[in-house]
């Protein structure tokens, strides 16, 4: 993990930060100055209470990639990911508990305005492609009206 060792006015110093995992972490969000949860492959979740000096492993058996986090406060969050996976704790992470998106989508992003309201970015990929073959059905139909028309 990298982290940028920031002040009120600059940003110059970057410095390596040892996460205590070899899965690839996808979203980082901190609550406060100290307070920070970061989420990745294989369902990893990691907290920090002192900065990002150390990262704590929450494991809790979820097998999905989570691709974002995000806090609206100390204790309330979100983590989203693979097929459809949406968590929430309401204990500051210490227990996660799965929530139904309805969709087996991957869910890649969430943004929470307060504790009652928030945004997911979801992968289309099924609904692109479905469009993709029905657009790609009417180009066929068109050609085939054409050959037609010009045969008269």
């Amino acid at each position: 993990m990298l982290f940028l060792n920031t002040s009120l006015y600059s940003q110059s110093n970057w410095f390596i930060q040892n996460s205590n995992t070899s899965e690839r972490l996808n979203s980082v969000d901190f609550v406060n100055e100290n307070t920070g949860y970061a989420v990745g492959n294989i369902g990893v979740i990691l907290k920090t209470t002192n900065a990002g000096v150390n990262w704590q492993i929450n494991s809790i058996g979820l097998t999905n990639y989570l691709y974002s986090v995000d806090f609206v406060n100390i204790n309330t969050g979100y983590a989203v990911g693979g097929n459809g996976a949406i968590i929430k704790t309401t204990n500051g992470g210490t227990n996660w508990f799965g929530q139904n998106s309805g969709t087996i989508e991957t869910l890649n992003d969430i943004f929470l305005y307060d504790i009652n309201t928030g945004m997911l970015l979801a992968t289309m990929e099924k609904y692109l492609k479905q469009l993709m073959e029905e657009l790609i059905g009417i180009v066929k139909f068109l050609l085939q009206l054409v050959i037609i028309m010009c045969s008269l």
